[in-house]
C-alpha cells in the first residue's frame, strides 16, 4: 500500500533551522496544534537539504514513504527505509539526512503529552505517559513495516495524517484516539530498545544540548573551541569528545557547517545582500567565506543564488 500522495510536491522541504521557527538555542518554536488539540501533521522531504539538530517538548511520529533516511536521535545514528516509521521521545536532539539525491518524503504528526494523559497528574499520565515522557533510555523506537504492532501504529500515522489535513467534523475524536491507541503500543515495547543509555553518555548528551544552545545564539559572533566548552562548563577536550562522539564532527566543523548552511538559506530566501548574510552567518574576510561556499555547494554566492529559487517550506497540514 502506498502513501506517498499521487502529486506529491517535491518543492516540500524540511524544516529548516534558521528561521523564525526554531529558537536560539535549536528548540522549535512552531505551535503544534490544531486549536486546543495539541497535534499537528507535517509533509517533509529531505532530499536536498538534511535537517540539523533541533529538538521539542513534543512526542514525534514520522514515516518515511519513499526512500532512505539516515537519522541521529540521542546518541545514536541508524538507517530508515521506506515504510519504516519512528517514535521520537519529548526533547530529543535530532536530525535527519539522505545519502544522495533521491526523494525521501515523509509524514509526521506531533503531539502534545497532554493529548493523551489529559494533564500532567492522574492515570494516564502516571502509568503510561510519564514512564515514557521520564525514560531518558528511550531517545526513539523505530517502527519496523514487517511487525504486527508497529505496522498498526504505521497505519495510525497515515490516518491520523489524513484526519489532520482533512479536518472534517469530528476529527478530533479520531485523531484523539488513534494516537491514544498508538502511544499504548509504544509504552507496551519500550522494552524493545536495548541496554539503556550510559550515565556518561545521557551526561556528554545533556552539555551537547548546552553547546549548541550559545553556538546557535552567538553565531554572527567570533567564536573558540574555549568559548563553546565554557559555555557547559568543560574543558576543551571533552568539547570536542561530545562533538565527535555524538556529531562525527570537531566543534569548529560543526560551526562552520552550521554558518554555512544559515547563509545557504538566507541566500535562496531573502534579498539580503551576500556582504550582509555573510556576517551575519559570522564570517568576516568575503573571499573566505566565498571560498568555503564554493567548497559546499559547487558555486559561489551569487551564482547559487541566481540559480536556486526558494525550496525551504516547511508545511503544517493542520494549522489553519
Amino acid at each position: 500500500m502506498s502513501f506517498l500522495p499521487e502529486k506529491y510536491d517535491k518543492t516540500t522541504m524540511s524544516l529548516l533551522r534558521f528561521d523564525e521557527s526554531v529558537r536560539a538555542d535549536g528548540k522549535e518554536i512552531v505551535d503544534h496544534k490544531t486549536d486546543s488539540l495539541l497535534a499537528a501533521a507535517y509533509q517533509d522531504d529531505v532530499s536536498v537539504n538534511r535537517i540539523t539538530w533541533h529538538w521539542h517538548d513534543e512526542f514525534e511520529l514520522c514515516h518515511l514513504l519513499q526512500g532512505r533516511l539516515t537519522f541521529v536521535a540521542g546518541t545514536e545514528q541508524f538507517g530508515i527505509d521506506a515504510g519504516d516509521a519512528l517514535f521520537i521521545n519529548s526533547q530529543v536532539l535530532h536530525g535527519a539526512w539522505s545519502n544522495d539525491s533521491s526523494t525521501c518524503p515523509y509524514h509526521s504528526v506531533v503531539f502534545h503529552s497532554r493529548l493523551v494523559s489529559g494533564g500532567d497528574t492522574g492515570v494516564f499520565w502516571d502509568k503510561y505517559v510519564r514512564p515514557v515522557h521520564h525514560n531518558k533510555s528511550l531517545p526513539f523506537l523505530i517502527l519496523r513495516s514487517d511487525k504486527d504492532w508497529s505496522n498498526r501504529v504505521i497505519n495510525n500515522i497515515e490516518d491520523i495524517w489524513t484526519q489532520l489535513h482533512e479536518r472534517k467534523d469530528g476529527f478530533e475524536f479520531i485523531v484523539r484516539n488513534m494516537i491514544s491507541e498508538s502511544f499504548y503500543q509504544i509504552y507496551l515495547h519500550t522494552n524493545d530498545r536495548h541496554a539503556p543509555l550510559a550515565e556518561a553518555e545521557h551526561r556528554r548528551m545533556e552539555r551537547l544540548k548546552i553547546m549548541i544552545t550559545y553556538i546557535e545564539e552567538h553565531l554572527a559572533e567570533e567564536i573558540t573551541v574555549r568559548d563553546i566548552a565554557s559555555a557547559a562548563y568543560v574543558s576543551n577536550s571533552e568539547c570536542d569528545r561530545c562533538f565527535k562522539c555524538i556529531l562525527e564532527a570537531t566543534p569548529i566543523q560543526y560551526l562552520k557547517q552550521l554558518r554555512l548552511q544559515r547563509a545557504e538559506h538566507l541566500l535562496t530566501s531573502t534579498k539580503m545582500s551576500v556582504e550582509s548574510i555573510a556576517l551575519l552567518c559570522g564570517f568576516r574576510d568575503m573571499s573566505y567565506f566565498a571560498r568555503c561556499f564554493r567548497n559546499a555547494y559547487d558555486a559561489n554566492p551569487l551564482a547559487y543564488r541566481k540559480g536556486n529559487v526558494k525550496r525551504y517550506i516547511h508545511t503544517p497540514l493542520a494549522s489553519d
